[in-house]
C-alpha cells in the first residue's frame, strides 16, 4: 500500500462531496476507528432532502454495525488485521464481510451523518403494496444469482442459523414478484442457491 494509512474504495455509481476525504480524516486520528462511511442516498428513488430530514434528528457521526464499500475509507492496518477483502465475494456481500471480520478485530466503524453520498442501487423503483412501500432495486437477473449464492457463503462462513437464512431467501424472493423478467431472475436466484449449498464458488458461467 506504499506506507498509505487508508485506502478509499469507490464504486462507478456513486457520486461524493468535494469534502468527502477531508471530512473522513477528521475522525482517522482515533485508533480505534476501522472504517469511515458516509450516509448513502439511493438517488433512484429518494430525493436530498427526504434523506437529511430522515438523519436530522442525529448527532455528528453514530457507530454502526455494517456499510457499504462504496465510498467508505478502510484503515490499511486494520484491513490487514482482518485478512484483507474476502476474493470469493467480489460482488454482493463483500462489504458485510469486510465489516464483520474488522469489528471481529476489535475495530468501529463510524457512519458520518451529515455527509450525504449519491448512490445509485441498480433501477429501483418504488412499489406500493397496501399500505407499505416497498424499494426494489431491478437489478440484472446475474446480480440475483450472486445475492443469493454469496449469502448463502456469508452465513456458512459465521455459523449464520439455517432460520434466518430461509427468510431472507424467502424476503427476496418475494420482492421479485414486483420486478420485470421474474421469470429469469428465479432462474439465476435459484442457480445461486444450489452453487452456494455445493460450495462452488467464482464467476457464474452462463
Amino acid at each position: 500500500t506504499g506506507g498509505y494509512k487508508w485506502l478509499l474504495t469507490m464504486d462507478q455509481d456513486t457520486v461524493v462531496q468535494k469534502n468527502l476525504v477531508d471530512t473522513y480524516l477528521g475522525y482517522g486520528n482515533d485508533e480505534s476507528v476501522g472504517i469511515i462511511s458516509p450516509v448513502i442516498w439511493n438517488a433512484c428513488v429518494y430525493r436530498r432532502h427526504e434523506v437529511e430530514k430522515s438523519f436530522s434528528g442525529y448527532g455528528e457521526c453514530t457507530e454502526v454495525t455494517r456499510c457499504i464499500s462504496s465510498a467508505a475509507m478502510h484503515r490499511v492496518s486494520a484491513l490487514r488485521e482482518a485478512g484483507g477483502f474476502d476474493e470469493a465475494l467480489f460482488i454482493d456481500y463483500v462489504d458485510d464481510d469486510c465489516c464483520r471480520s474488522i469489528r471481529a478485530m476489535g475495530y468501529r466503524i463510524l457512519r458520518i451523518n451529515n455527509l450525504l453520498v449519491r448512490h445509485y442501487w441498480g433501477k429501483s423503483t418504488c412499489r406500493k403494496v397496501g399500505l407499505v412501500n416497498i424499494v426494489c432495486p431491478n437489478y440484472p437477473a446475474i446480480r440475483y444469482y450472486y445475492i443469493f449464492r454469496n449469502r448463502i457463503y456469508f452465513e456458512r462462513k459465521y455459523g449464520g442459523s439455517l432460520i434466518k437464512l430461509l427468510a431472507f431467501m424467502l424476503y427476496k424472493g418475494s420482492l421479485l414478484l414486483l420486478e420485470t423478467q421474474r421469470r429469469k431472475k428465479y432462474c439465476m436466484a435459484a442457480r445461486g442457491v444450489c452453487d452456494g449449498f455445493k460450495r462452488r464458488m467464482g464467476k457464474c458461467e452462463d
